[in-house]
């Protein structure tokens, strides 16, 4: 744990003569408690300690030990499971600690603790489990209030004393507890660990925060050489032993943690599966000691799905189509455990391995007015269908289509969902603000009797759609996808084939077919298109060089505004674009990421939008994306096949502490493609973009995806919506 700096208060010669009582302290809100009587010592270590011998730690007069499990959501502790084990297996008690930072969401900062006490094996009789509150949590950027700091350690120690059936401890300092936090009420009922540096113990007692009337540990030095401690970060140069974290706990009997009957943490359904196709998702329950998972007796998984009896996984291939309904209990013998029944599972057929096809772009809803069918705004909690094939110009035989969508006069802060069927994902396509006009590719599986589904998280919008092209049912004639490395054609600002900004009215021409990596066979492209600089309110539209200008837009920008789009087109017969530029003036920016031809990959549609990514919470990359490429593997997993040579997947950033962009590329890249980008943002901006990304099917980097960020930090999520393979 970090370092302290407090007052050190001398109230007698020898440890048996302090005498019981509370003296006034130096720092306010503080009184310092004297707690005479047996004593029992102990160490906190992370993995920073190095390689522990807890057998010589254990002989040197300790008698128990705390370990790191985990410093705010992005730092699990790779020596926790190791360090927990091996105390307990030296005869020592042992417990876990929680390293609590507030600008992470409490709540997952809660379950990947849990998760770690379970994995080490946390048992009735172990120490109870610790939630470190220290300054640390507020004075590093970036700066969070005290009142949030208090209001979001609430909830990681509710969500804690659930799990465990009693308070976990409080471990903190006077100085910013007392005044920095203001000594907060309702924490009485937690065993306070006190961290009070002084020179002796047996000759001082600590200074207590006025929450609390007695301390149950008190951590006295952090300089303590302990014989089996070979290494401390602070003073990386010392011979071993190294000094520790060093503490006393009052009394002879340590605390036990209690068995505390299962409970599930998560419940949501399980998202639906396809034939063939790797399936992933997991339960999670609390219960001490962890709980073991079982198919509930007279239910049954799905064919080719097995579940976990340790981690409460589902996984496996769907062999069978089908709704399928089934239970899971978790239990540990406390109580007859915890069940979860009826659990919806949605097995569909493989999905065709189709082709592309590109149309001329056209407008197939428009809720302003009568164009399909809504007349009126999408309002929060009545989603609403649209049919796209038919009348669309798209078959009955379509199975994915790819539109821009577009919002337009929004009421409030929100974001739209657009999805094959019910019930509706936990995905998003399009973010936005109360007034805002912005667009968003989507590409989306088409459900049951041609329709695709709107749904508006708050408020209401107007919404707006423009077909752009669909996949087919695997027929022949489609067009065959081939991924790229992002390559910039077209930059005017540095004179990369235009030498001005696109003025108001104004079209130009865009060579793509024999640039940036697309040959010229290629019958249609993929890019992704930026506006800046812009001098008035504006939309771009980009279609087919040799084909009328449409009535449709694929982006909208402010004065001033950086914003991109993907934008998915038809090519001239000479490999050529046009670009329209409504009003004022524009720098244009164009990064081609793949194209279409007679020859590739096909496009397989998941089931439904499926969030792969949500570095808020830790699921799939855990915080925040930085300048240095951070990679995730993407397939053999939640319906994506190792093999996958491409994703489409609908890319969010949000709390970034600076204006940026991110880059999305292949794994087997070392840095992000230089000039490209595929998402700008402003400080804090929550903004999406579709991507489609090349993925590596061999070597160094296969099937992973990358993430890079210019500037700052910024958490991601991350939507699957389909794969590329052959």
């Amino acid at each position: 744990m970090a370092v302290a700096t407090v007052v050190v208060v001398v109230v007698g010669a020898l440890a048996a003569m302090i005498s019981p009582g509370v003296a006034s302290a130096a720092t306010p809100g503080t009184t310092v408690r004297c707690q005479p009587g047996p004593k029992l010592d102990g160490v906190d270590v992370s993995e920073f300690q190095g390689n522990i011998n807890w057998n010589m730690v254990k002989a040197s007069g300790n008698d128990f030990g705390y370990a790191r499990a985990l410093d705010g959501i992005f730092f699990v502790d790779n020596a926790f499971v190791t360090n927990y084990q091996g105390m307990k297996a030296a005869g020592m008690k042992a417990g876990g600690y929680l390293y609590f930072r507030a600008w992470y969401d409490p709540a997952t900062q809660a379950r990947i603790f849990i998760d770690q006490l379970q994995k080490a094996g946390y048992a009735p009789g172990d120490l109870l489990p610790v939630i470190d509150v220290e300054p640390d949590v507020q004075s590093t950027s970036p700066y969070v209030p005290s009142a949030t700091v208090i209001a979001n350690l609430r909830i990681v120690e509710d969500l804690v004393q659930d799990a465990i059936g009693t308070p976990p401890v409080i471990y903190t300092n006077p100085d910013y507890w007392a005044v920095e936090l203001g000594n907060p009420s309702g924490f009485a009922a937690n065993p306070l660990w006190i961290a009070n540096y002084v020179a002796n113990p047996d000759t001082s007692c600590p200074e207590v925060p006025n929450s609390w009337s007695a301390w149950q540990m008190w951590q006295h030095s952090n300089q303590r050489a302990v014989p089996g401690i070979p290494f401390n970060p602070q003073n990386p140069g010392a011979p071993p032993p190294a000094t520790t974290d060093v503490n006393r706990f009052h009394g002879t009997t340590l605390p036990s943690a209690p068995a505390v009957a299962p409970a599930f943490f998560e419940s949501t359904p399980p998202t639906p599966a396809s034939v063939g196709a790797p399936y992933s998702y997991r339960f999670r329950a609390t219960g001490v000691p962890a709980p073991a998972f079982s198919v509930e007796p007279g239910s049954a998984l799905p064919p080719g799905i097995t579940l976990d009896p340790v981690t409460g996984a589902l996984a496996g291939s769907p062999t069978t189509p089908g709704a399928y309904s089934f239970g899971v209990r978790a239990a540990n013998g406390v109580g007859p455990g915890a069940l979860a029944s009826s659990l919806p599972l949605t097995i569909l057929v493989a999905p065709p391995a189709a082709g592309f096809h590109s149309i001329v772009p056209h407008r197939v809803l428009d809720s302003r007015g009568p164009t399909g069918g809504w007349n009126a705004k999408l309002v929060a909690g009545a989603d609403r269908p649209l049919t796209v094939t038919g009348a669309t110009g798209v078959p009955a035989t379509a199975s994915a289509v790819v539109m821009n969508v577009t919002v337009v006069d929004p009421t409030n802060e929100s974001f739209l969902t657009v999805y094959p069927d019910l019930p509706r994902p936990n995905a998003s396509n399009l973010n936005f603000g109360a007034g805002q006009i912005i667009p968003n590719l989507v590409t989306v599986r088409v459900g049951p009797g041609g329709v695709v589904r709107f749904a508006n998280n708050v408020g209401a919008t107007n919404v707006v759609a423009d077909i752009v092209g669909y996949y087919d049912d695997g027929s022949p004639g489609g067009e065959l996808f081939n991924g790229i490395t992002p390559a910039r054609i077209l930059d005017n600002r540095v004179g990369n084939h235009w030498n001005a900004k696109l003025g108001p009215g104004q079209q130009r021409d865009l060579q793509v077919a024999g640039r940036g990596g697309v040959p010229a066979g290629a019958t249609s492209v993929v890019m992704n298109v930026t506006v800046t600089g812009g001098t008035a309110l504006s939309f771009l539209q980009v279609w087919p060089a040799d084909s009328p200008q449409p009535t449709s837009s694929n982006l909208n920008a402010l004065p001033g505004q950086t914003i991109p789009n993907l934008v998915t087109v038809k090519l001239s017969a000479a490999g050529a674009v046009k670009i329209f530029n409504a009003a004022g003036s524009t720098d244009v920016i164009a990064d081609v990421v793949g194209w279409y031809g007679a020859t590739g990959d096909h496009f397989y549609s998941l089931p439904t939008p499926t969030r792969i990514i949500d570095s808020r919470f830790a699921d799939g990359l855990a915080g925040r994306v930085w300048s240095d490429p951070r990679a995730v593997t993407v397939t053999g997993r939640d319906g994506i096949p190792v093999g996958a040579s491409g994703l489409v997947v609908n890319v969010t950033v949000a709390d970034g502490n600076s204006e940026s962009y991110l880059s999305v590329f292949p794994g087997n890249q070392t840095s992000a493609p230089n000039p490209g980008s595929n998402l700008n943002f402003g400080r804090n901006q929550v903004i999406p973009n579709l991507v489609v990304v090349k993925l590596p099917t061999a070597g160094a980097g296969a099937g992973q995806l990358k993430l890079s960020n210019d500037v700052g930090y910024v958490y991601v999520i991350a939507d699957a919506v389909g794969y590329f393979a052959p």
